[in-house]
């Protein structure tokens, strides 16, 4: 008897999970495998952005859609020792409820099986 690798139990569990989902390759790689790392990453992920906007060094600002948006401080403005431009953020989900209640992404990548 084999042991399962990480990726072939993610690979399981989520068929358990949706024993009706059929994919592509690519779409096992994006949808069933990466949105569960995702799912495992967010709470490390919350609380680093947590720390950081009360450390002063991330700002966070309610967009018009109700989500908050993360970003540099500055607005985008360089400061002292910066050698990069900030990146631009592709949005998400806001701390504490606001990252339980999902993201459009979570909503869409839910239709999909």
């Amino acid at each position: 008897m084999n042991a399962e690798s990480p990726i072939e139990r993610q690979i399981l569990d989520y068929l358990a999970a949706n024993p009706a989902a059929r994919d592509t390759l690519r779409g096992i790689a994006e949808w069933w495998v990466l949105k569960q790392r995702i799912s495992e990453a967010t709470p490390t992920i919350l609380a680093a952005v947590a720390s950081l906007v009360a450390q002063g060094k991330l700002s966070a600002r309610s967009g018009p859609d109700g989500q908050v948006y993360f970003g540099s401080p500055t607005g985008g403005r360089r400061t002292a020792g910066s050698a990069q431009p900030p990146e631009r953020s592709s949005g998400g989900s806001g701390i504490g409820e606001a990252a339980t209640n999902g993201s459009s992404d979570e909503s869409r990548t839910n239709k999909r099986h």
